[in-house]
C-alpha cells in the first residue's frame, strides 16, 4: 500500500515517470502532468483505459483524452477546493453532475464508484458549492 501511494504521488508530479528528465514544453508538460493526476486517481486495473477529462467553468465534462471501459478520471485542480483527483464509473459521474447541478435528490439508478486516491478536501458534506466553512478536517493517522 505504502509504495502505491508513493508511487501514485510520484506519478502526480513527475510529467512521465519513465523520463523524468524529459525536456518537454510548458504546455506539454501541463497536459502530461493533468493526464498524470488523472490516472492517479484510481487504480491501475480501473485507470489504464479509462476516459480523461475535466470540468469547465460551466460545470461540463470536457473529454481529453477518451477511453474504452466505462470510467471516467479527473485530474483535477489542487488550487480550487472539491476539484479534486477521481475516477467514476457511469453511475458516480452522474452522482457528481447531480451534486453539481444542485439537484436535491442524485437521478443515478444504481449505486456508483469514485475513487480519490489522491486525497481530497472540501467545506461541506452537504453541498459541493460550499466555498465558505472551514474546511473539513481529515484524520491521517487511522
Amino acid at each position: 500500500m505504502a509504495s502505491h501511494v508513493y508511487a501514485s504521488a510520484f506519478q502526480c508530479c513527475v510529467p512521465d515517470p519513465a523520463k523524468p528528465n524529459a525536456r518537454l514544453s510548458e504546455q506539454e508538460e501541463a497536459f502530461s502532468c493533468k493526464i498524470n493526476r488523472a490516472l492517479a486517481s484510481g487504480p491501475i486495473q480501473v485507470t489504464k483505459d479509462a476516459t480523461v477529462a475535466e470540468w469547465t467553468h460551466d460545470r461540463e465534462v470536457k473529454v481529453i483524452h477518451e477511453g474504452t471501459n466505462g470510467w471516467t478520471c479527473f485530474p483535477g485542480n489542487e488550487n480550487h477546493v472539491v476539484n479534486v483527483p477521481m475516477a467514476c464509473d457511469a453511475q458516480g459521474l452522474q452522482w457528481i453532475k447531480d451534486a453539481y447541478a444542485g439537484k436535491e435528490k442524485p437521478t443515478n439508478t444504481a449505486p456508483g464508484i469514485i475513487y480519490m486516491m489522491c486525497g481530497a478536501n472540501q467545506h461541506s458534506s452537504v453541498s459541493v458549492s460550499d466555498v465558505t466553512s472551514p474546511a473539513i478536517a481529515l484524520d491521517h493517522t487511522a
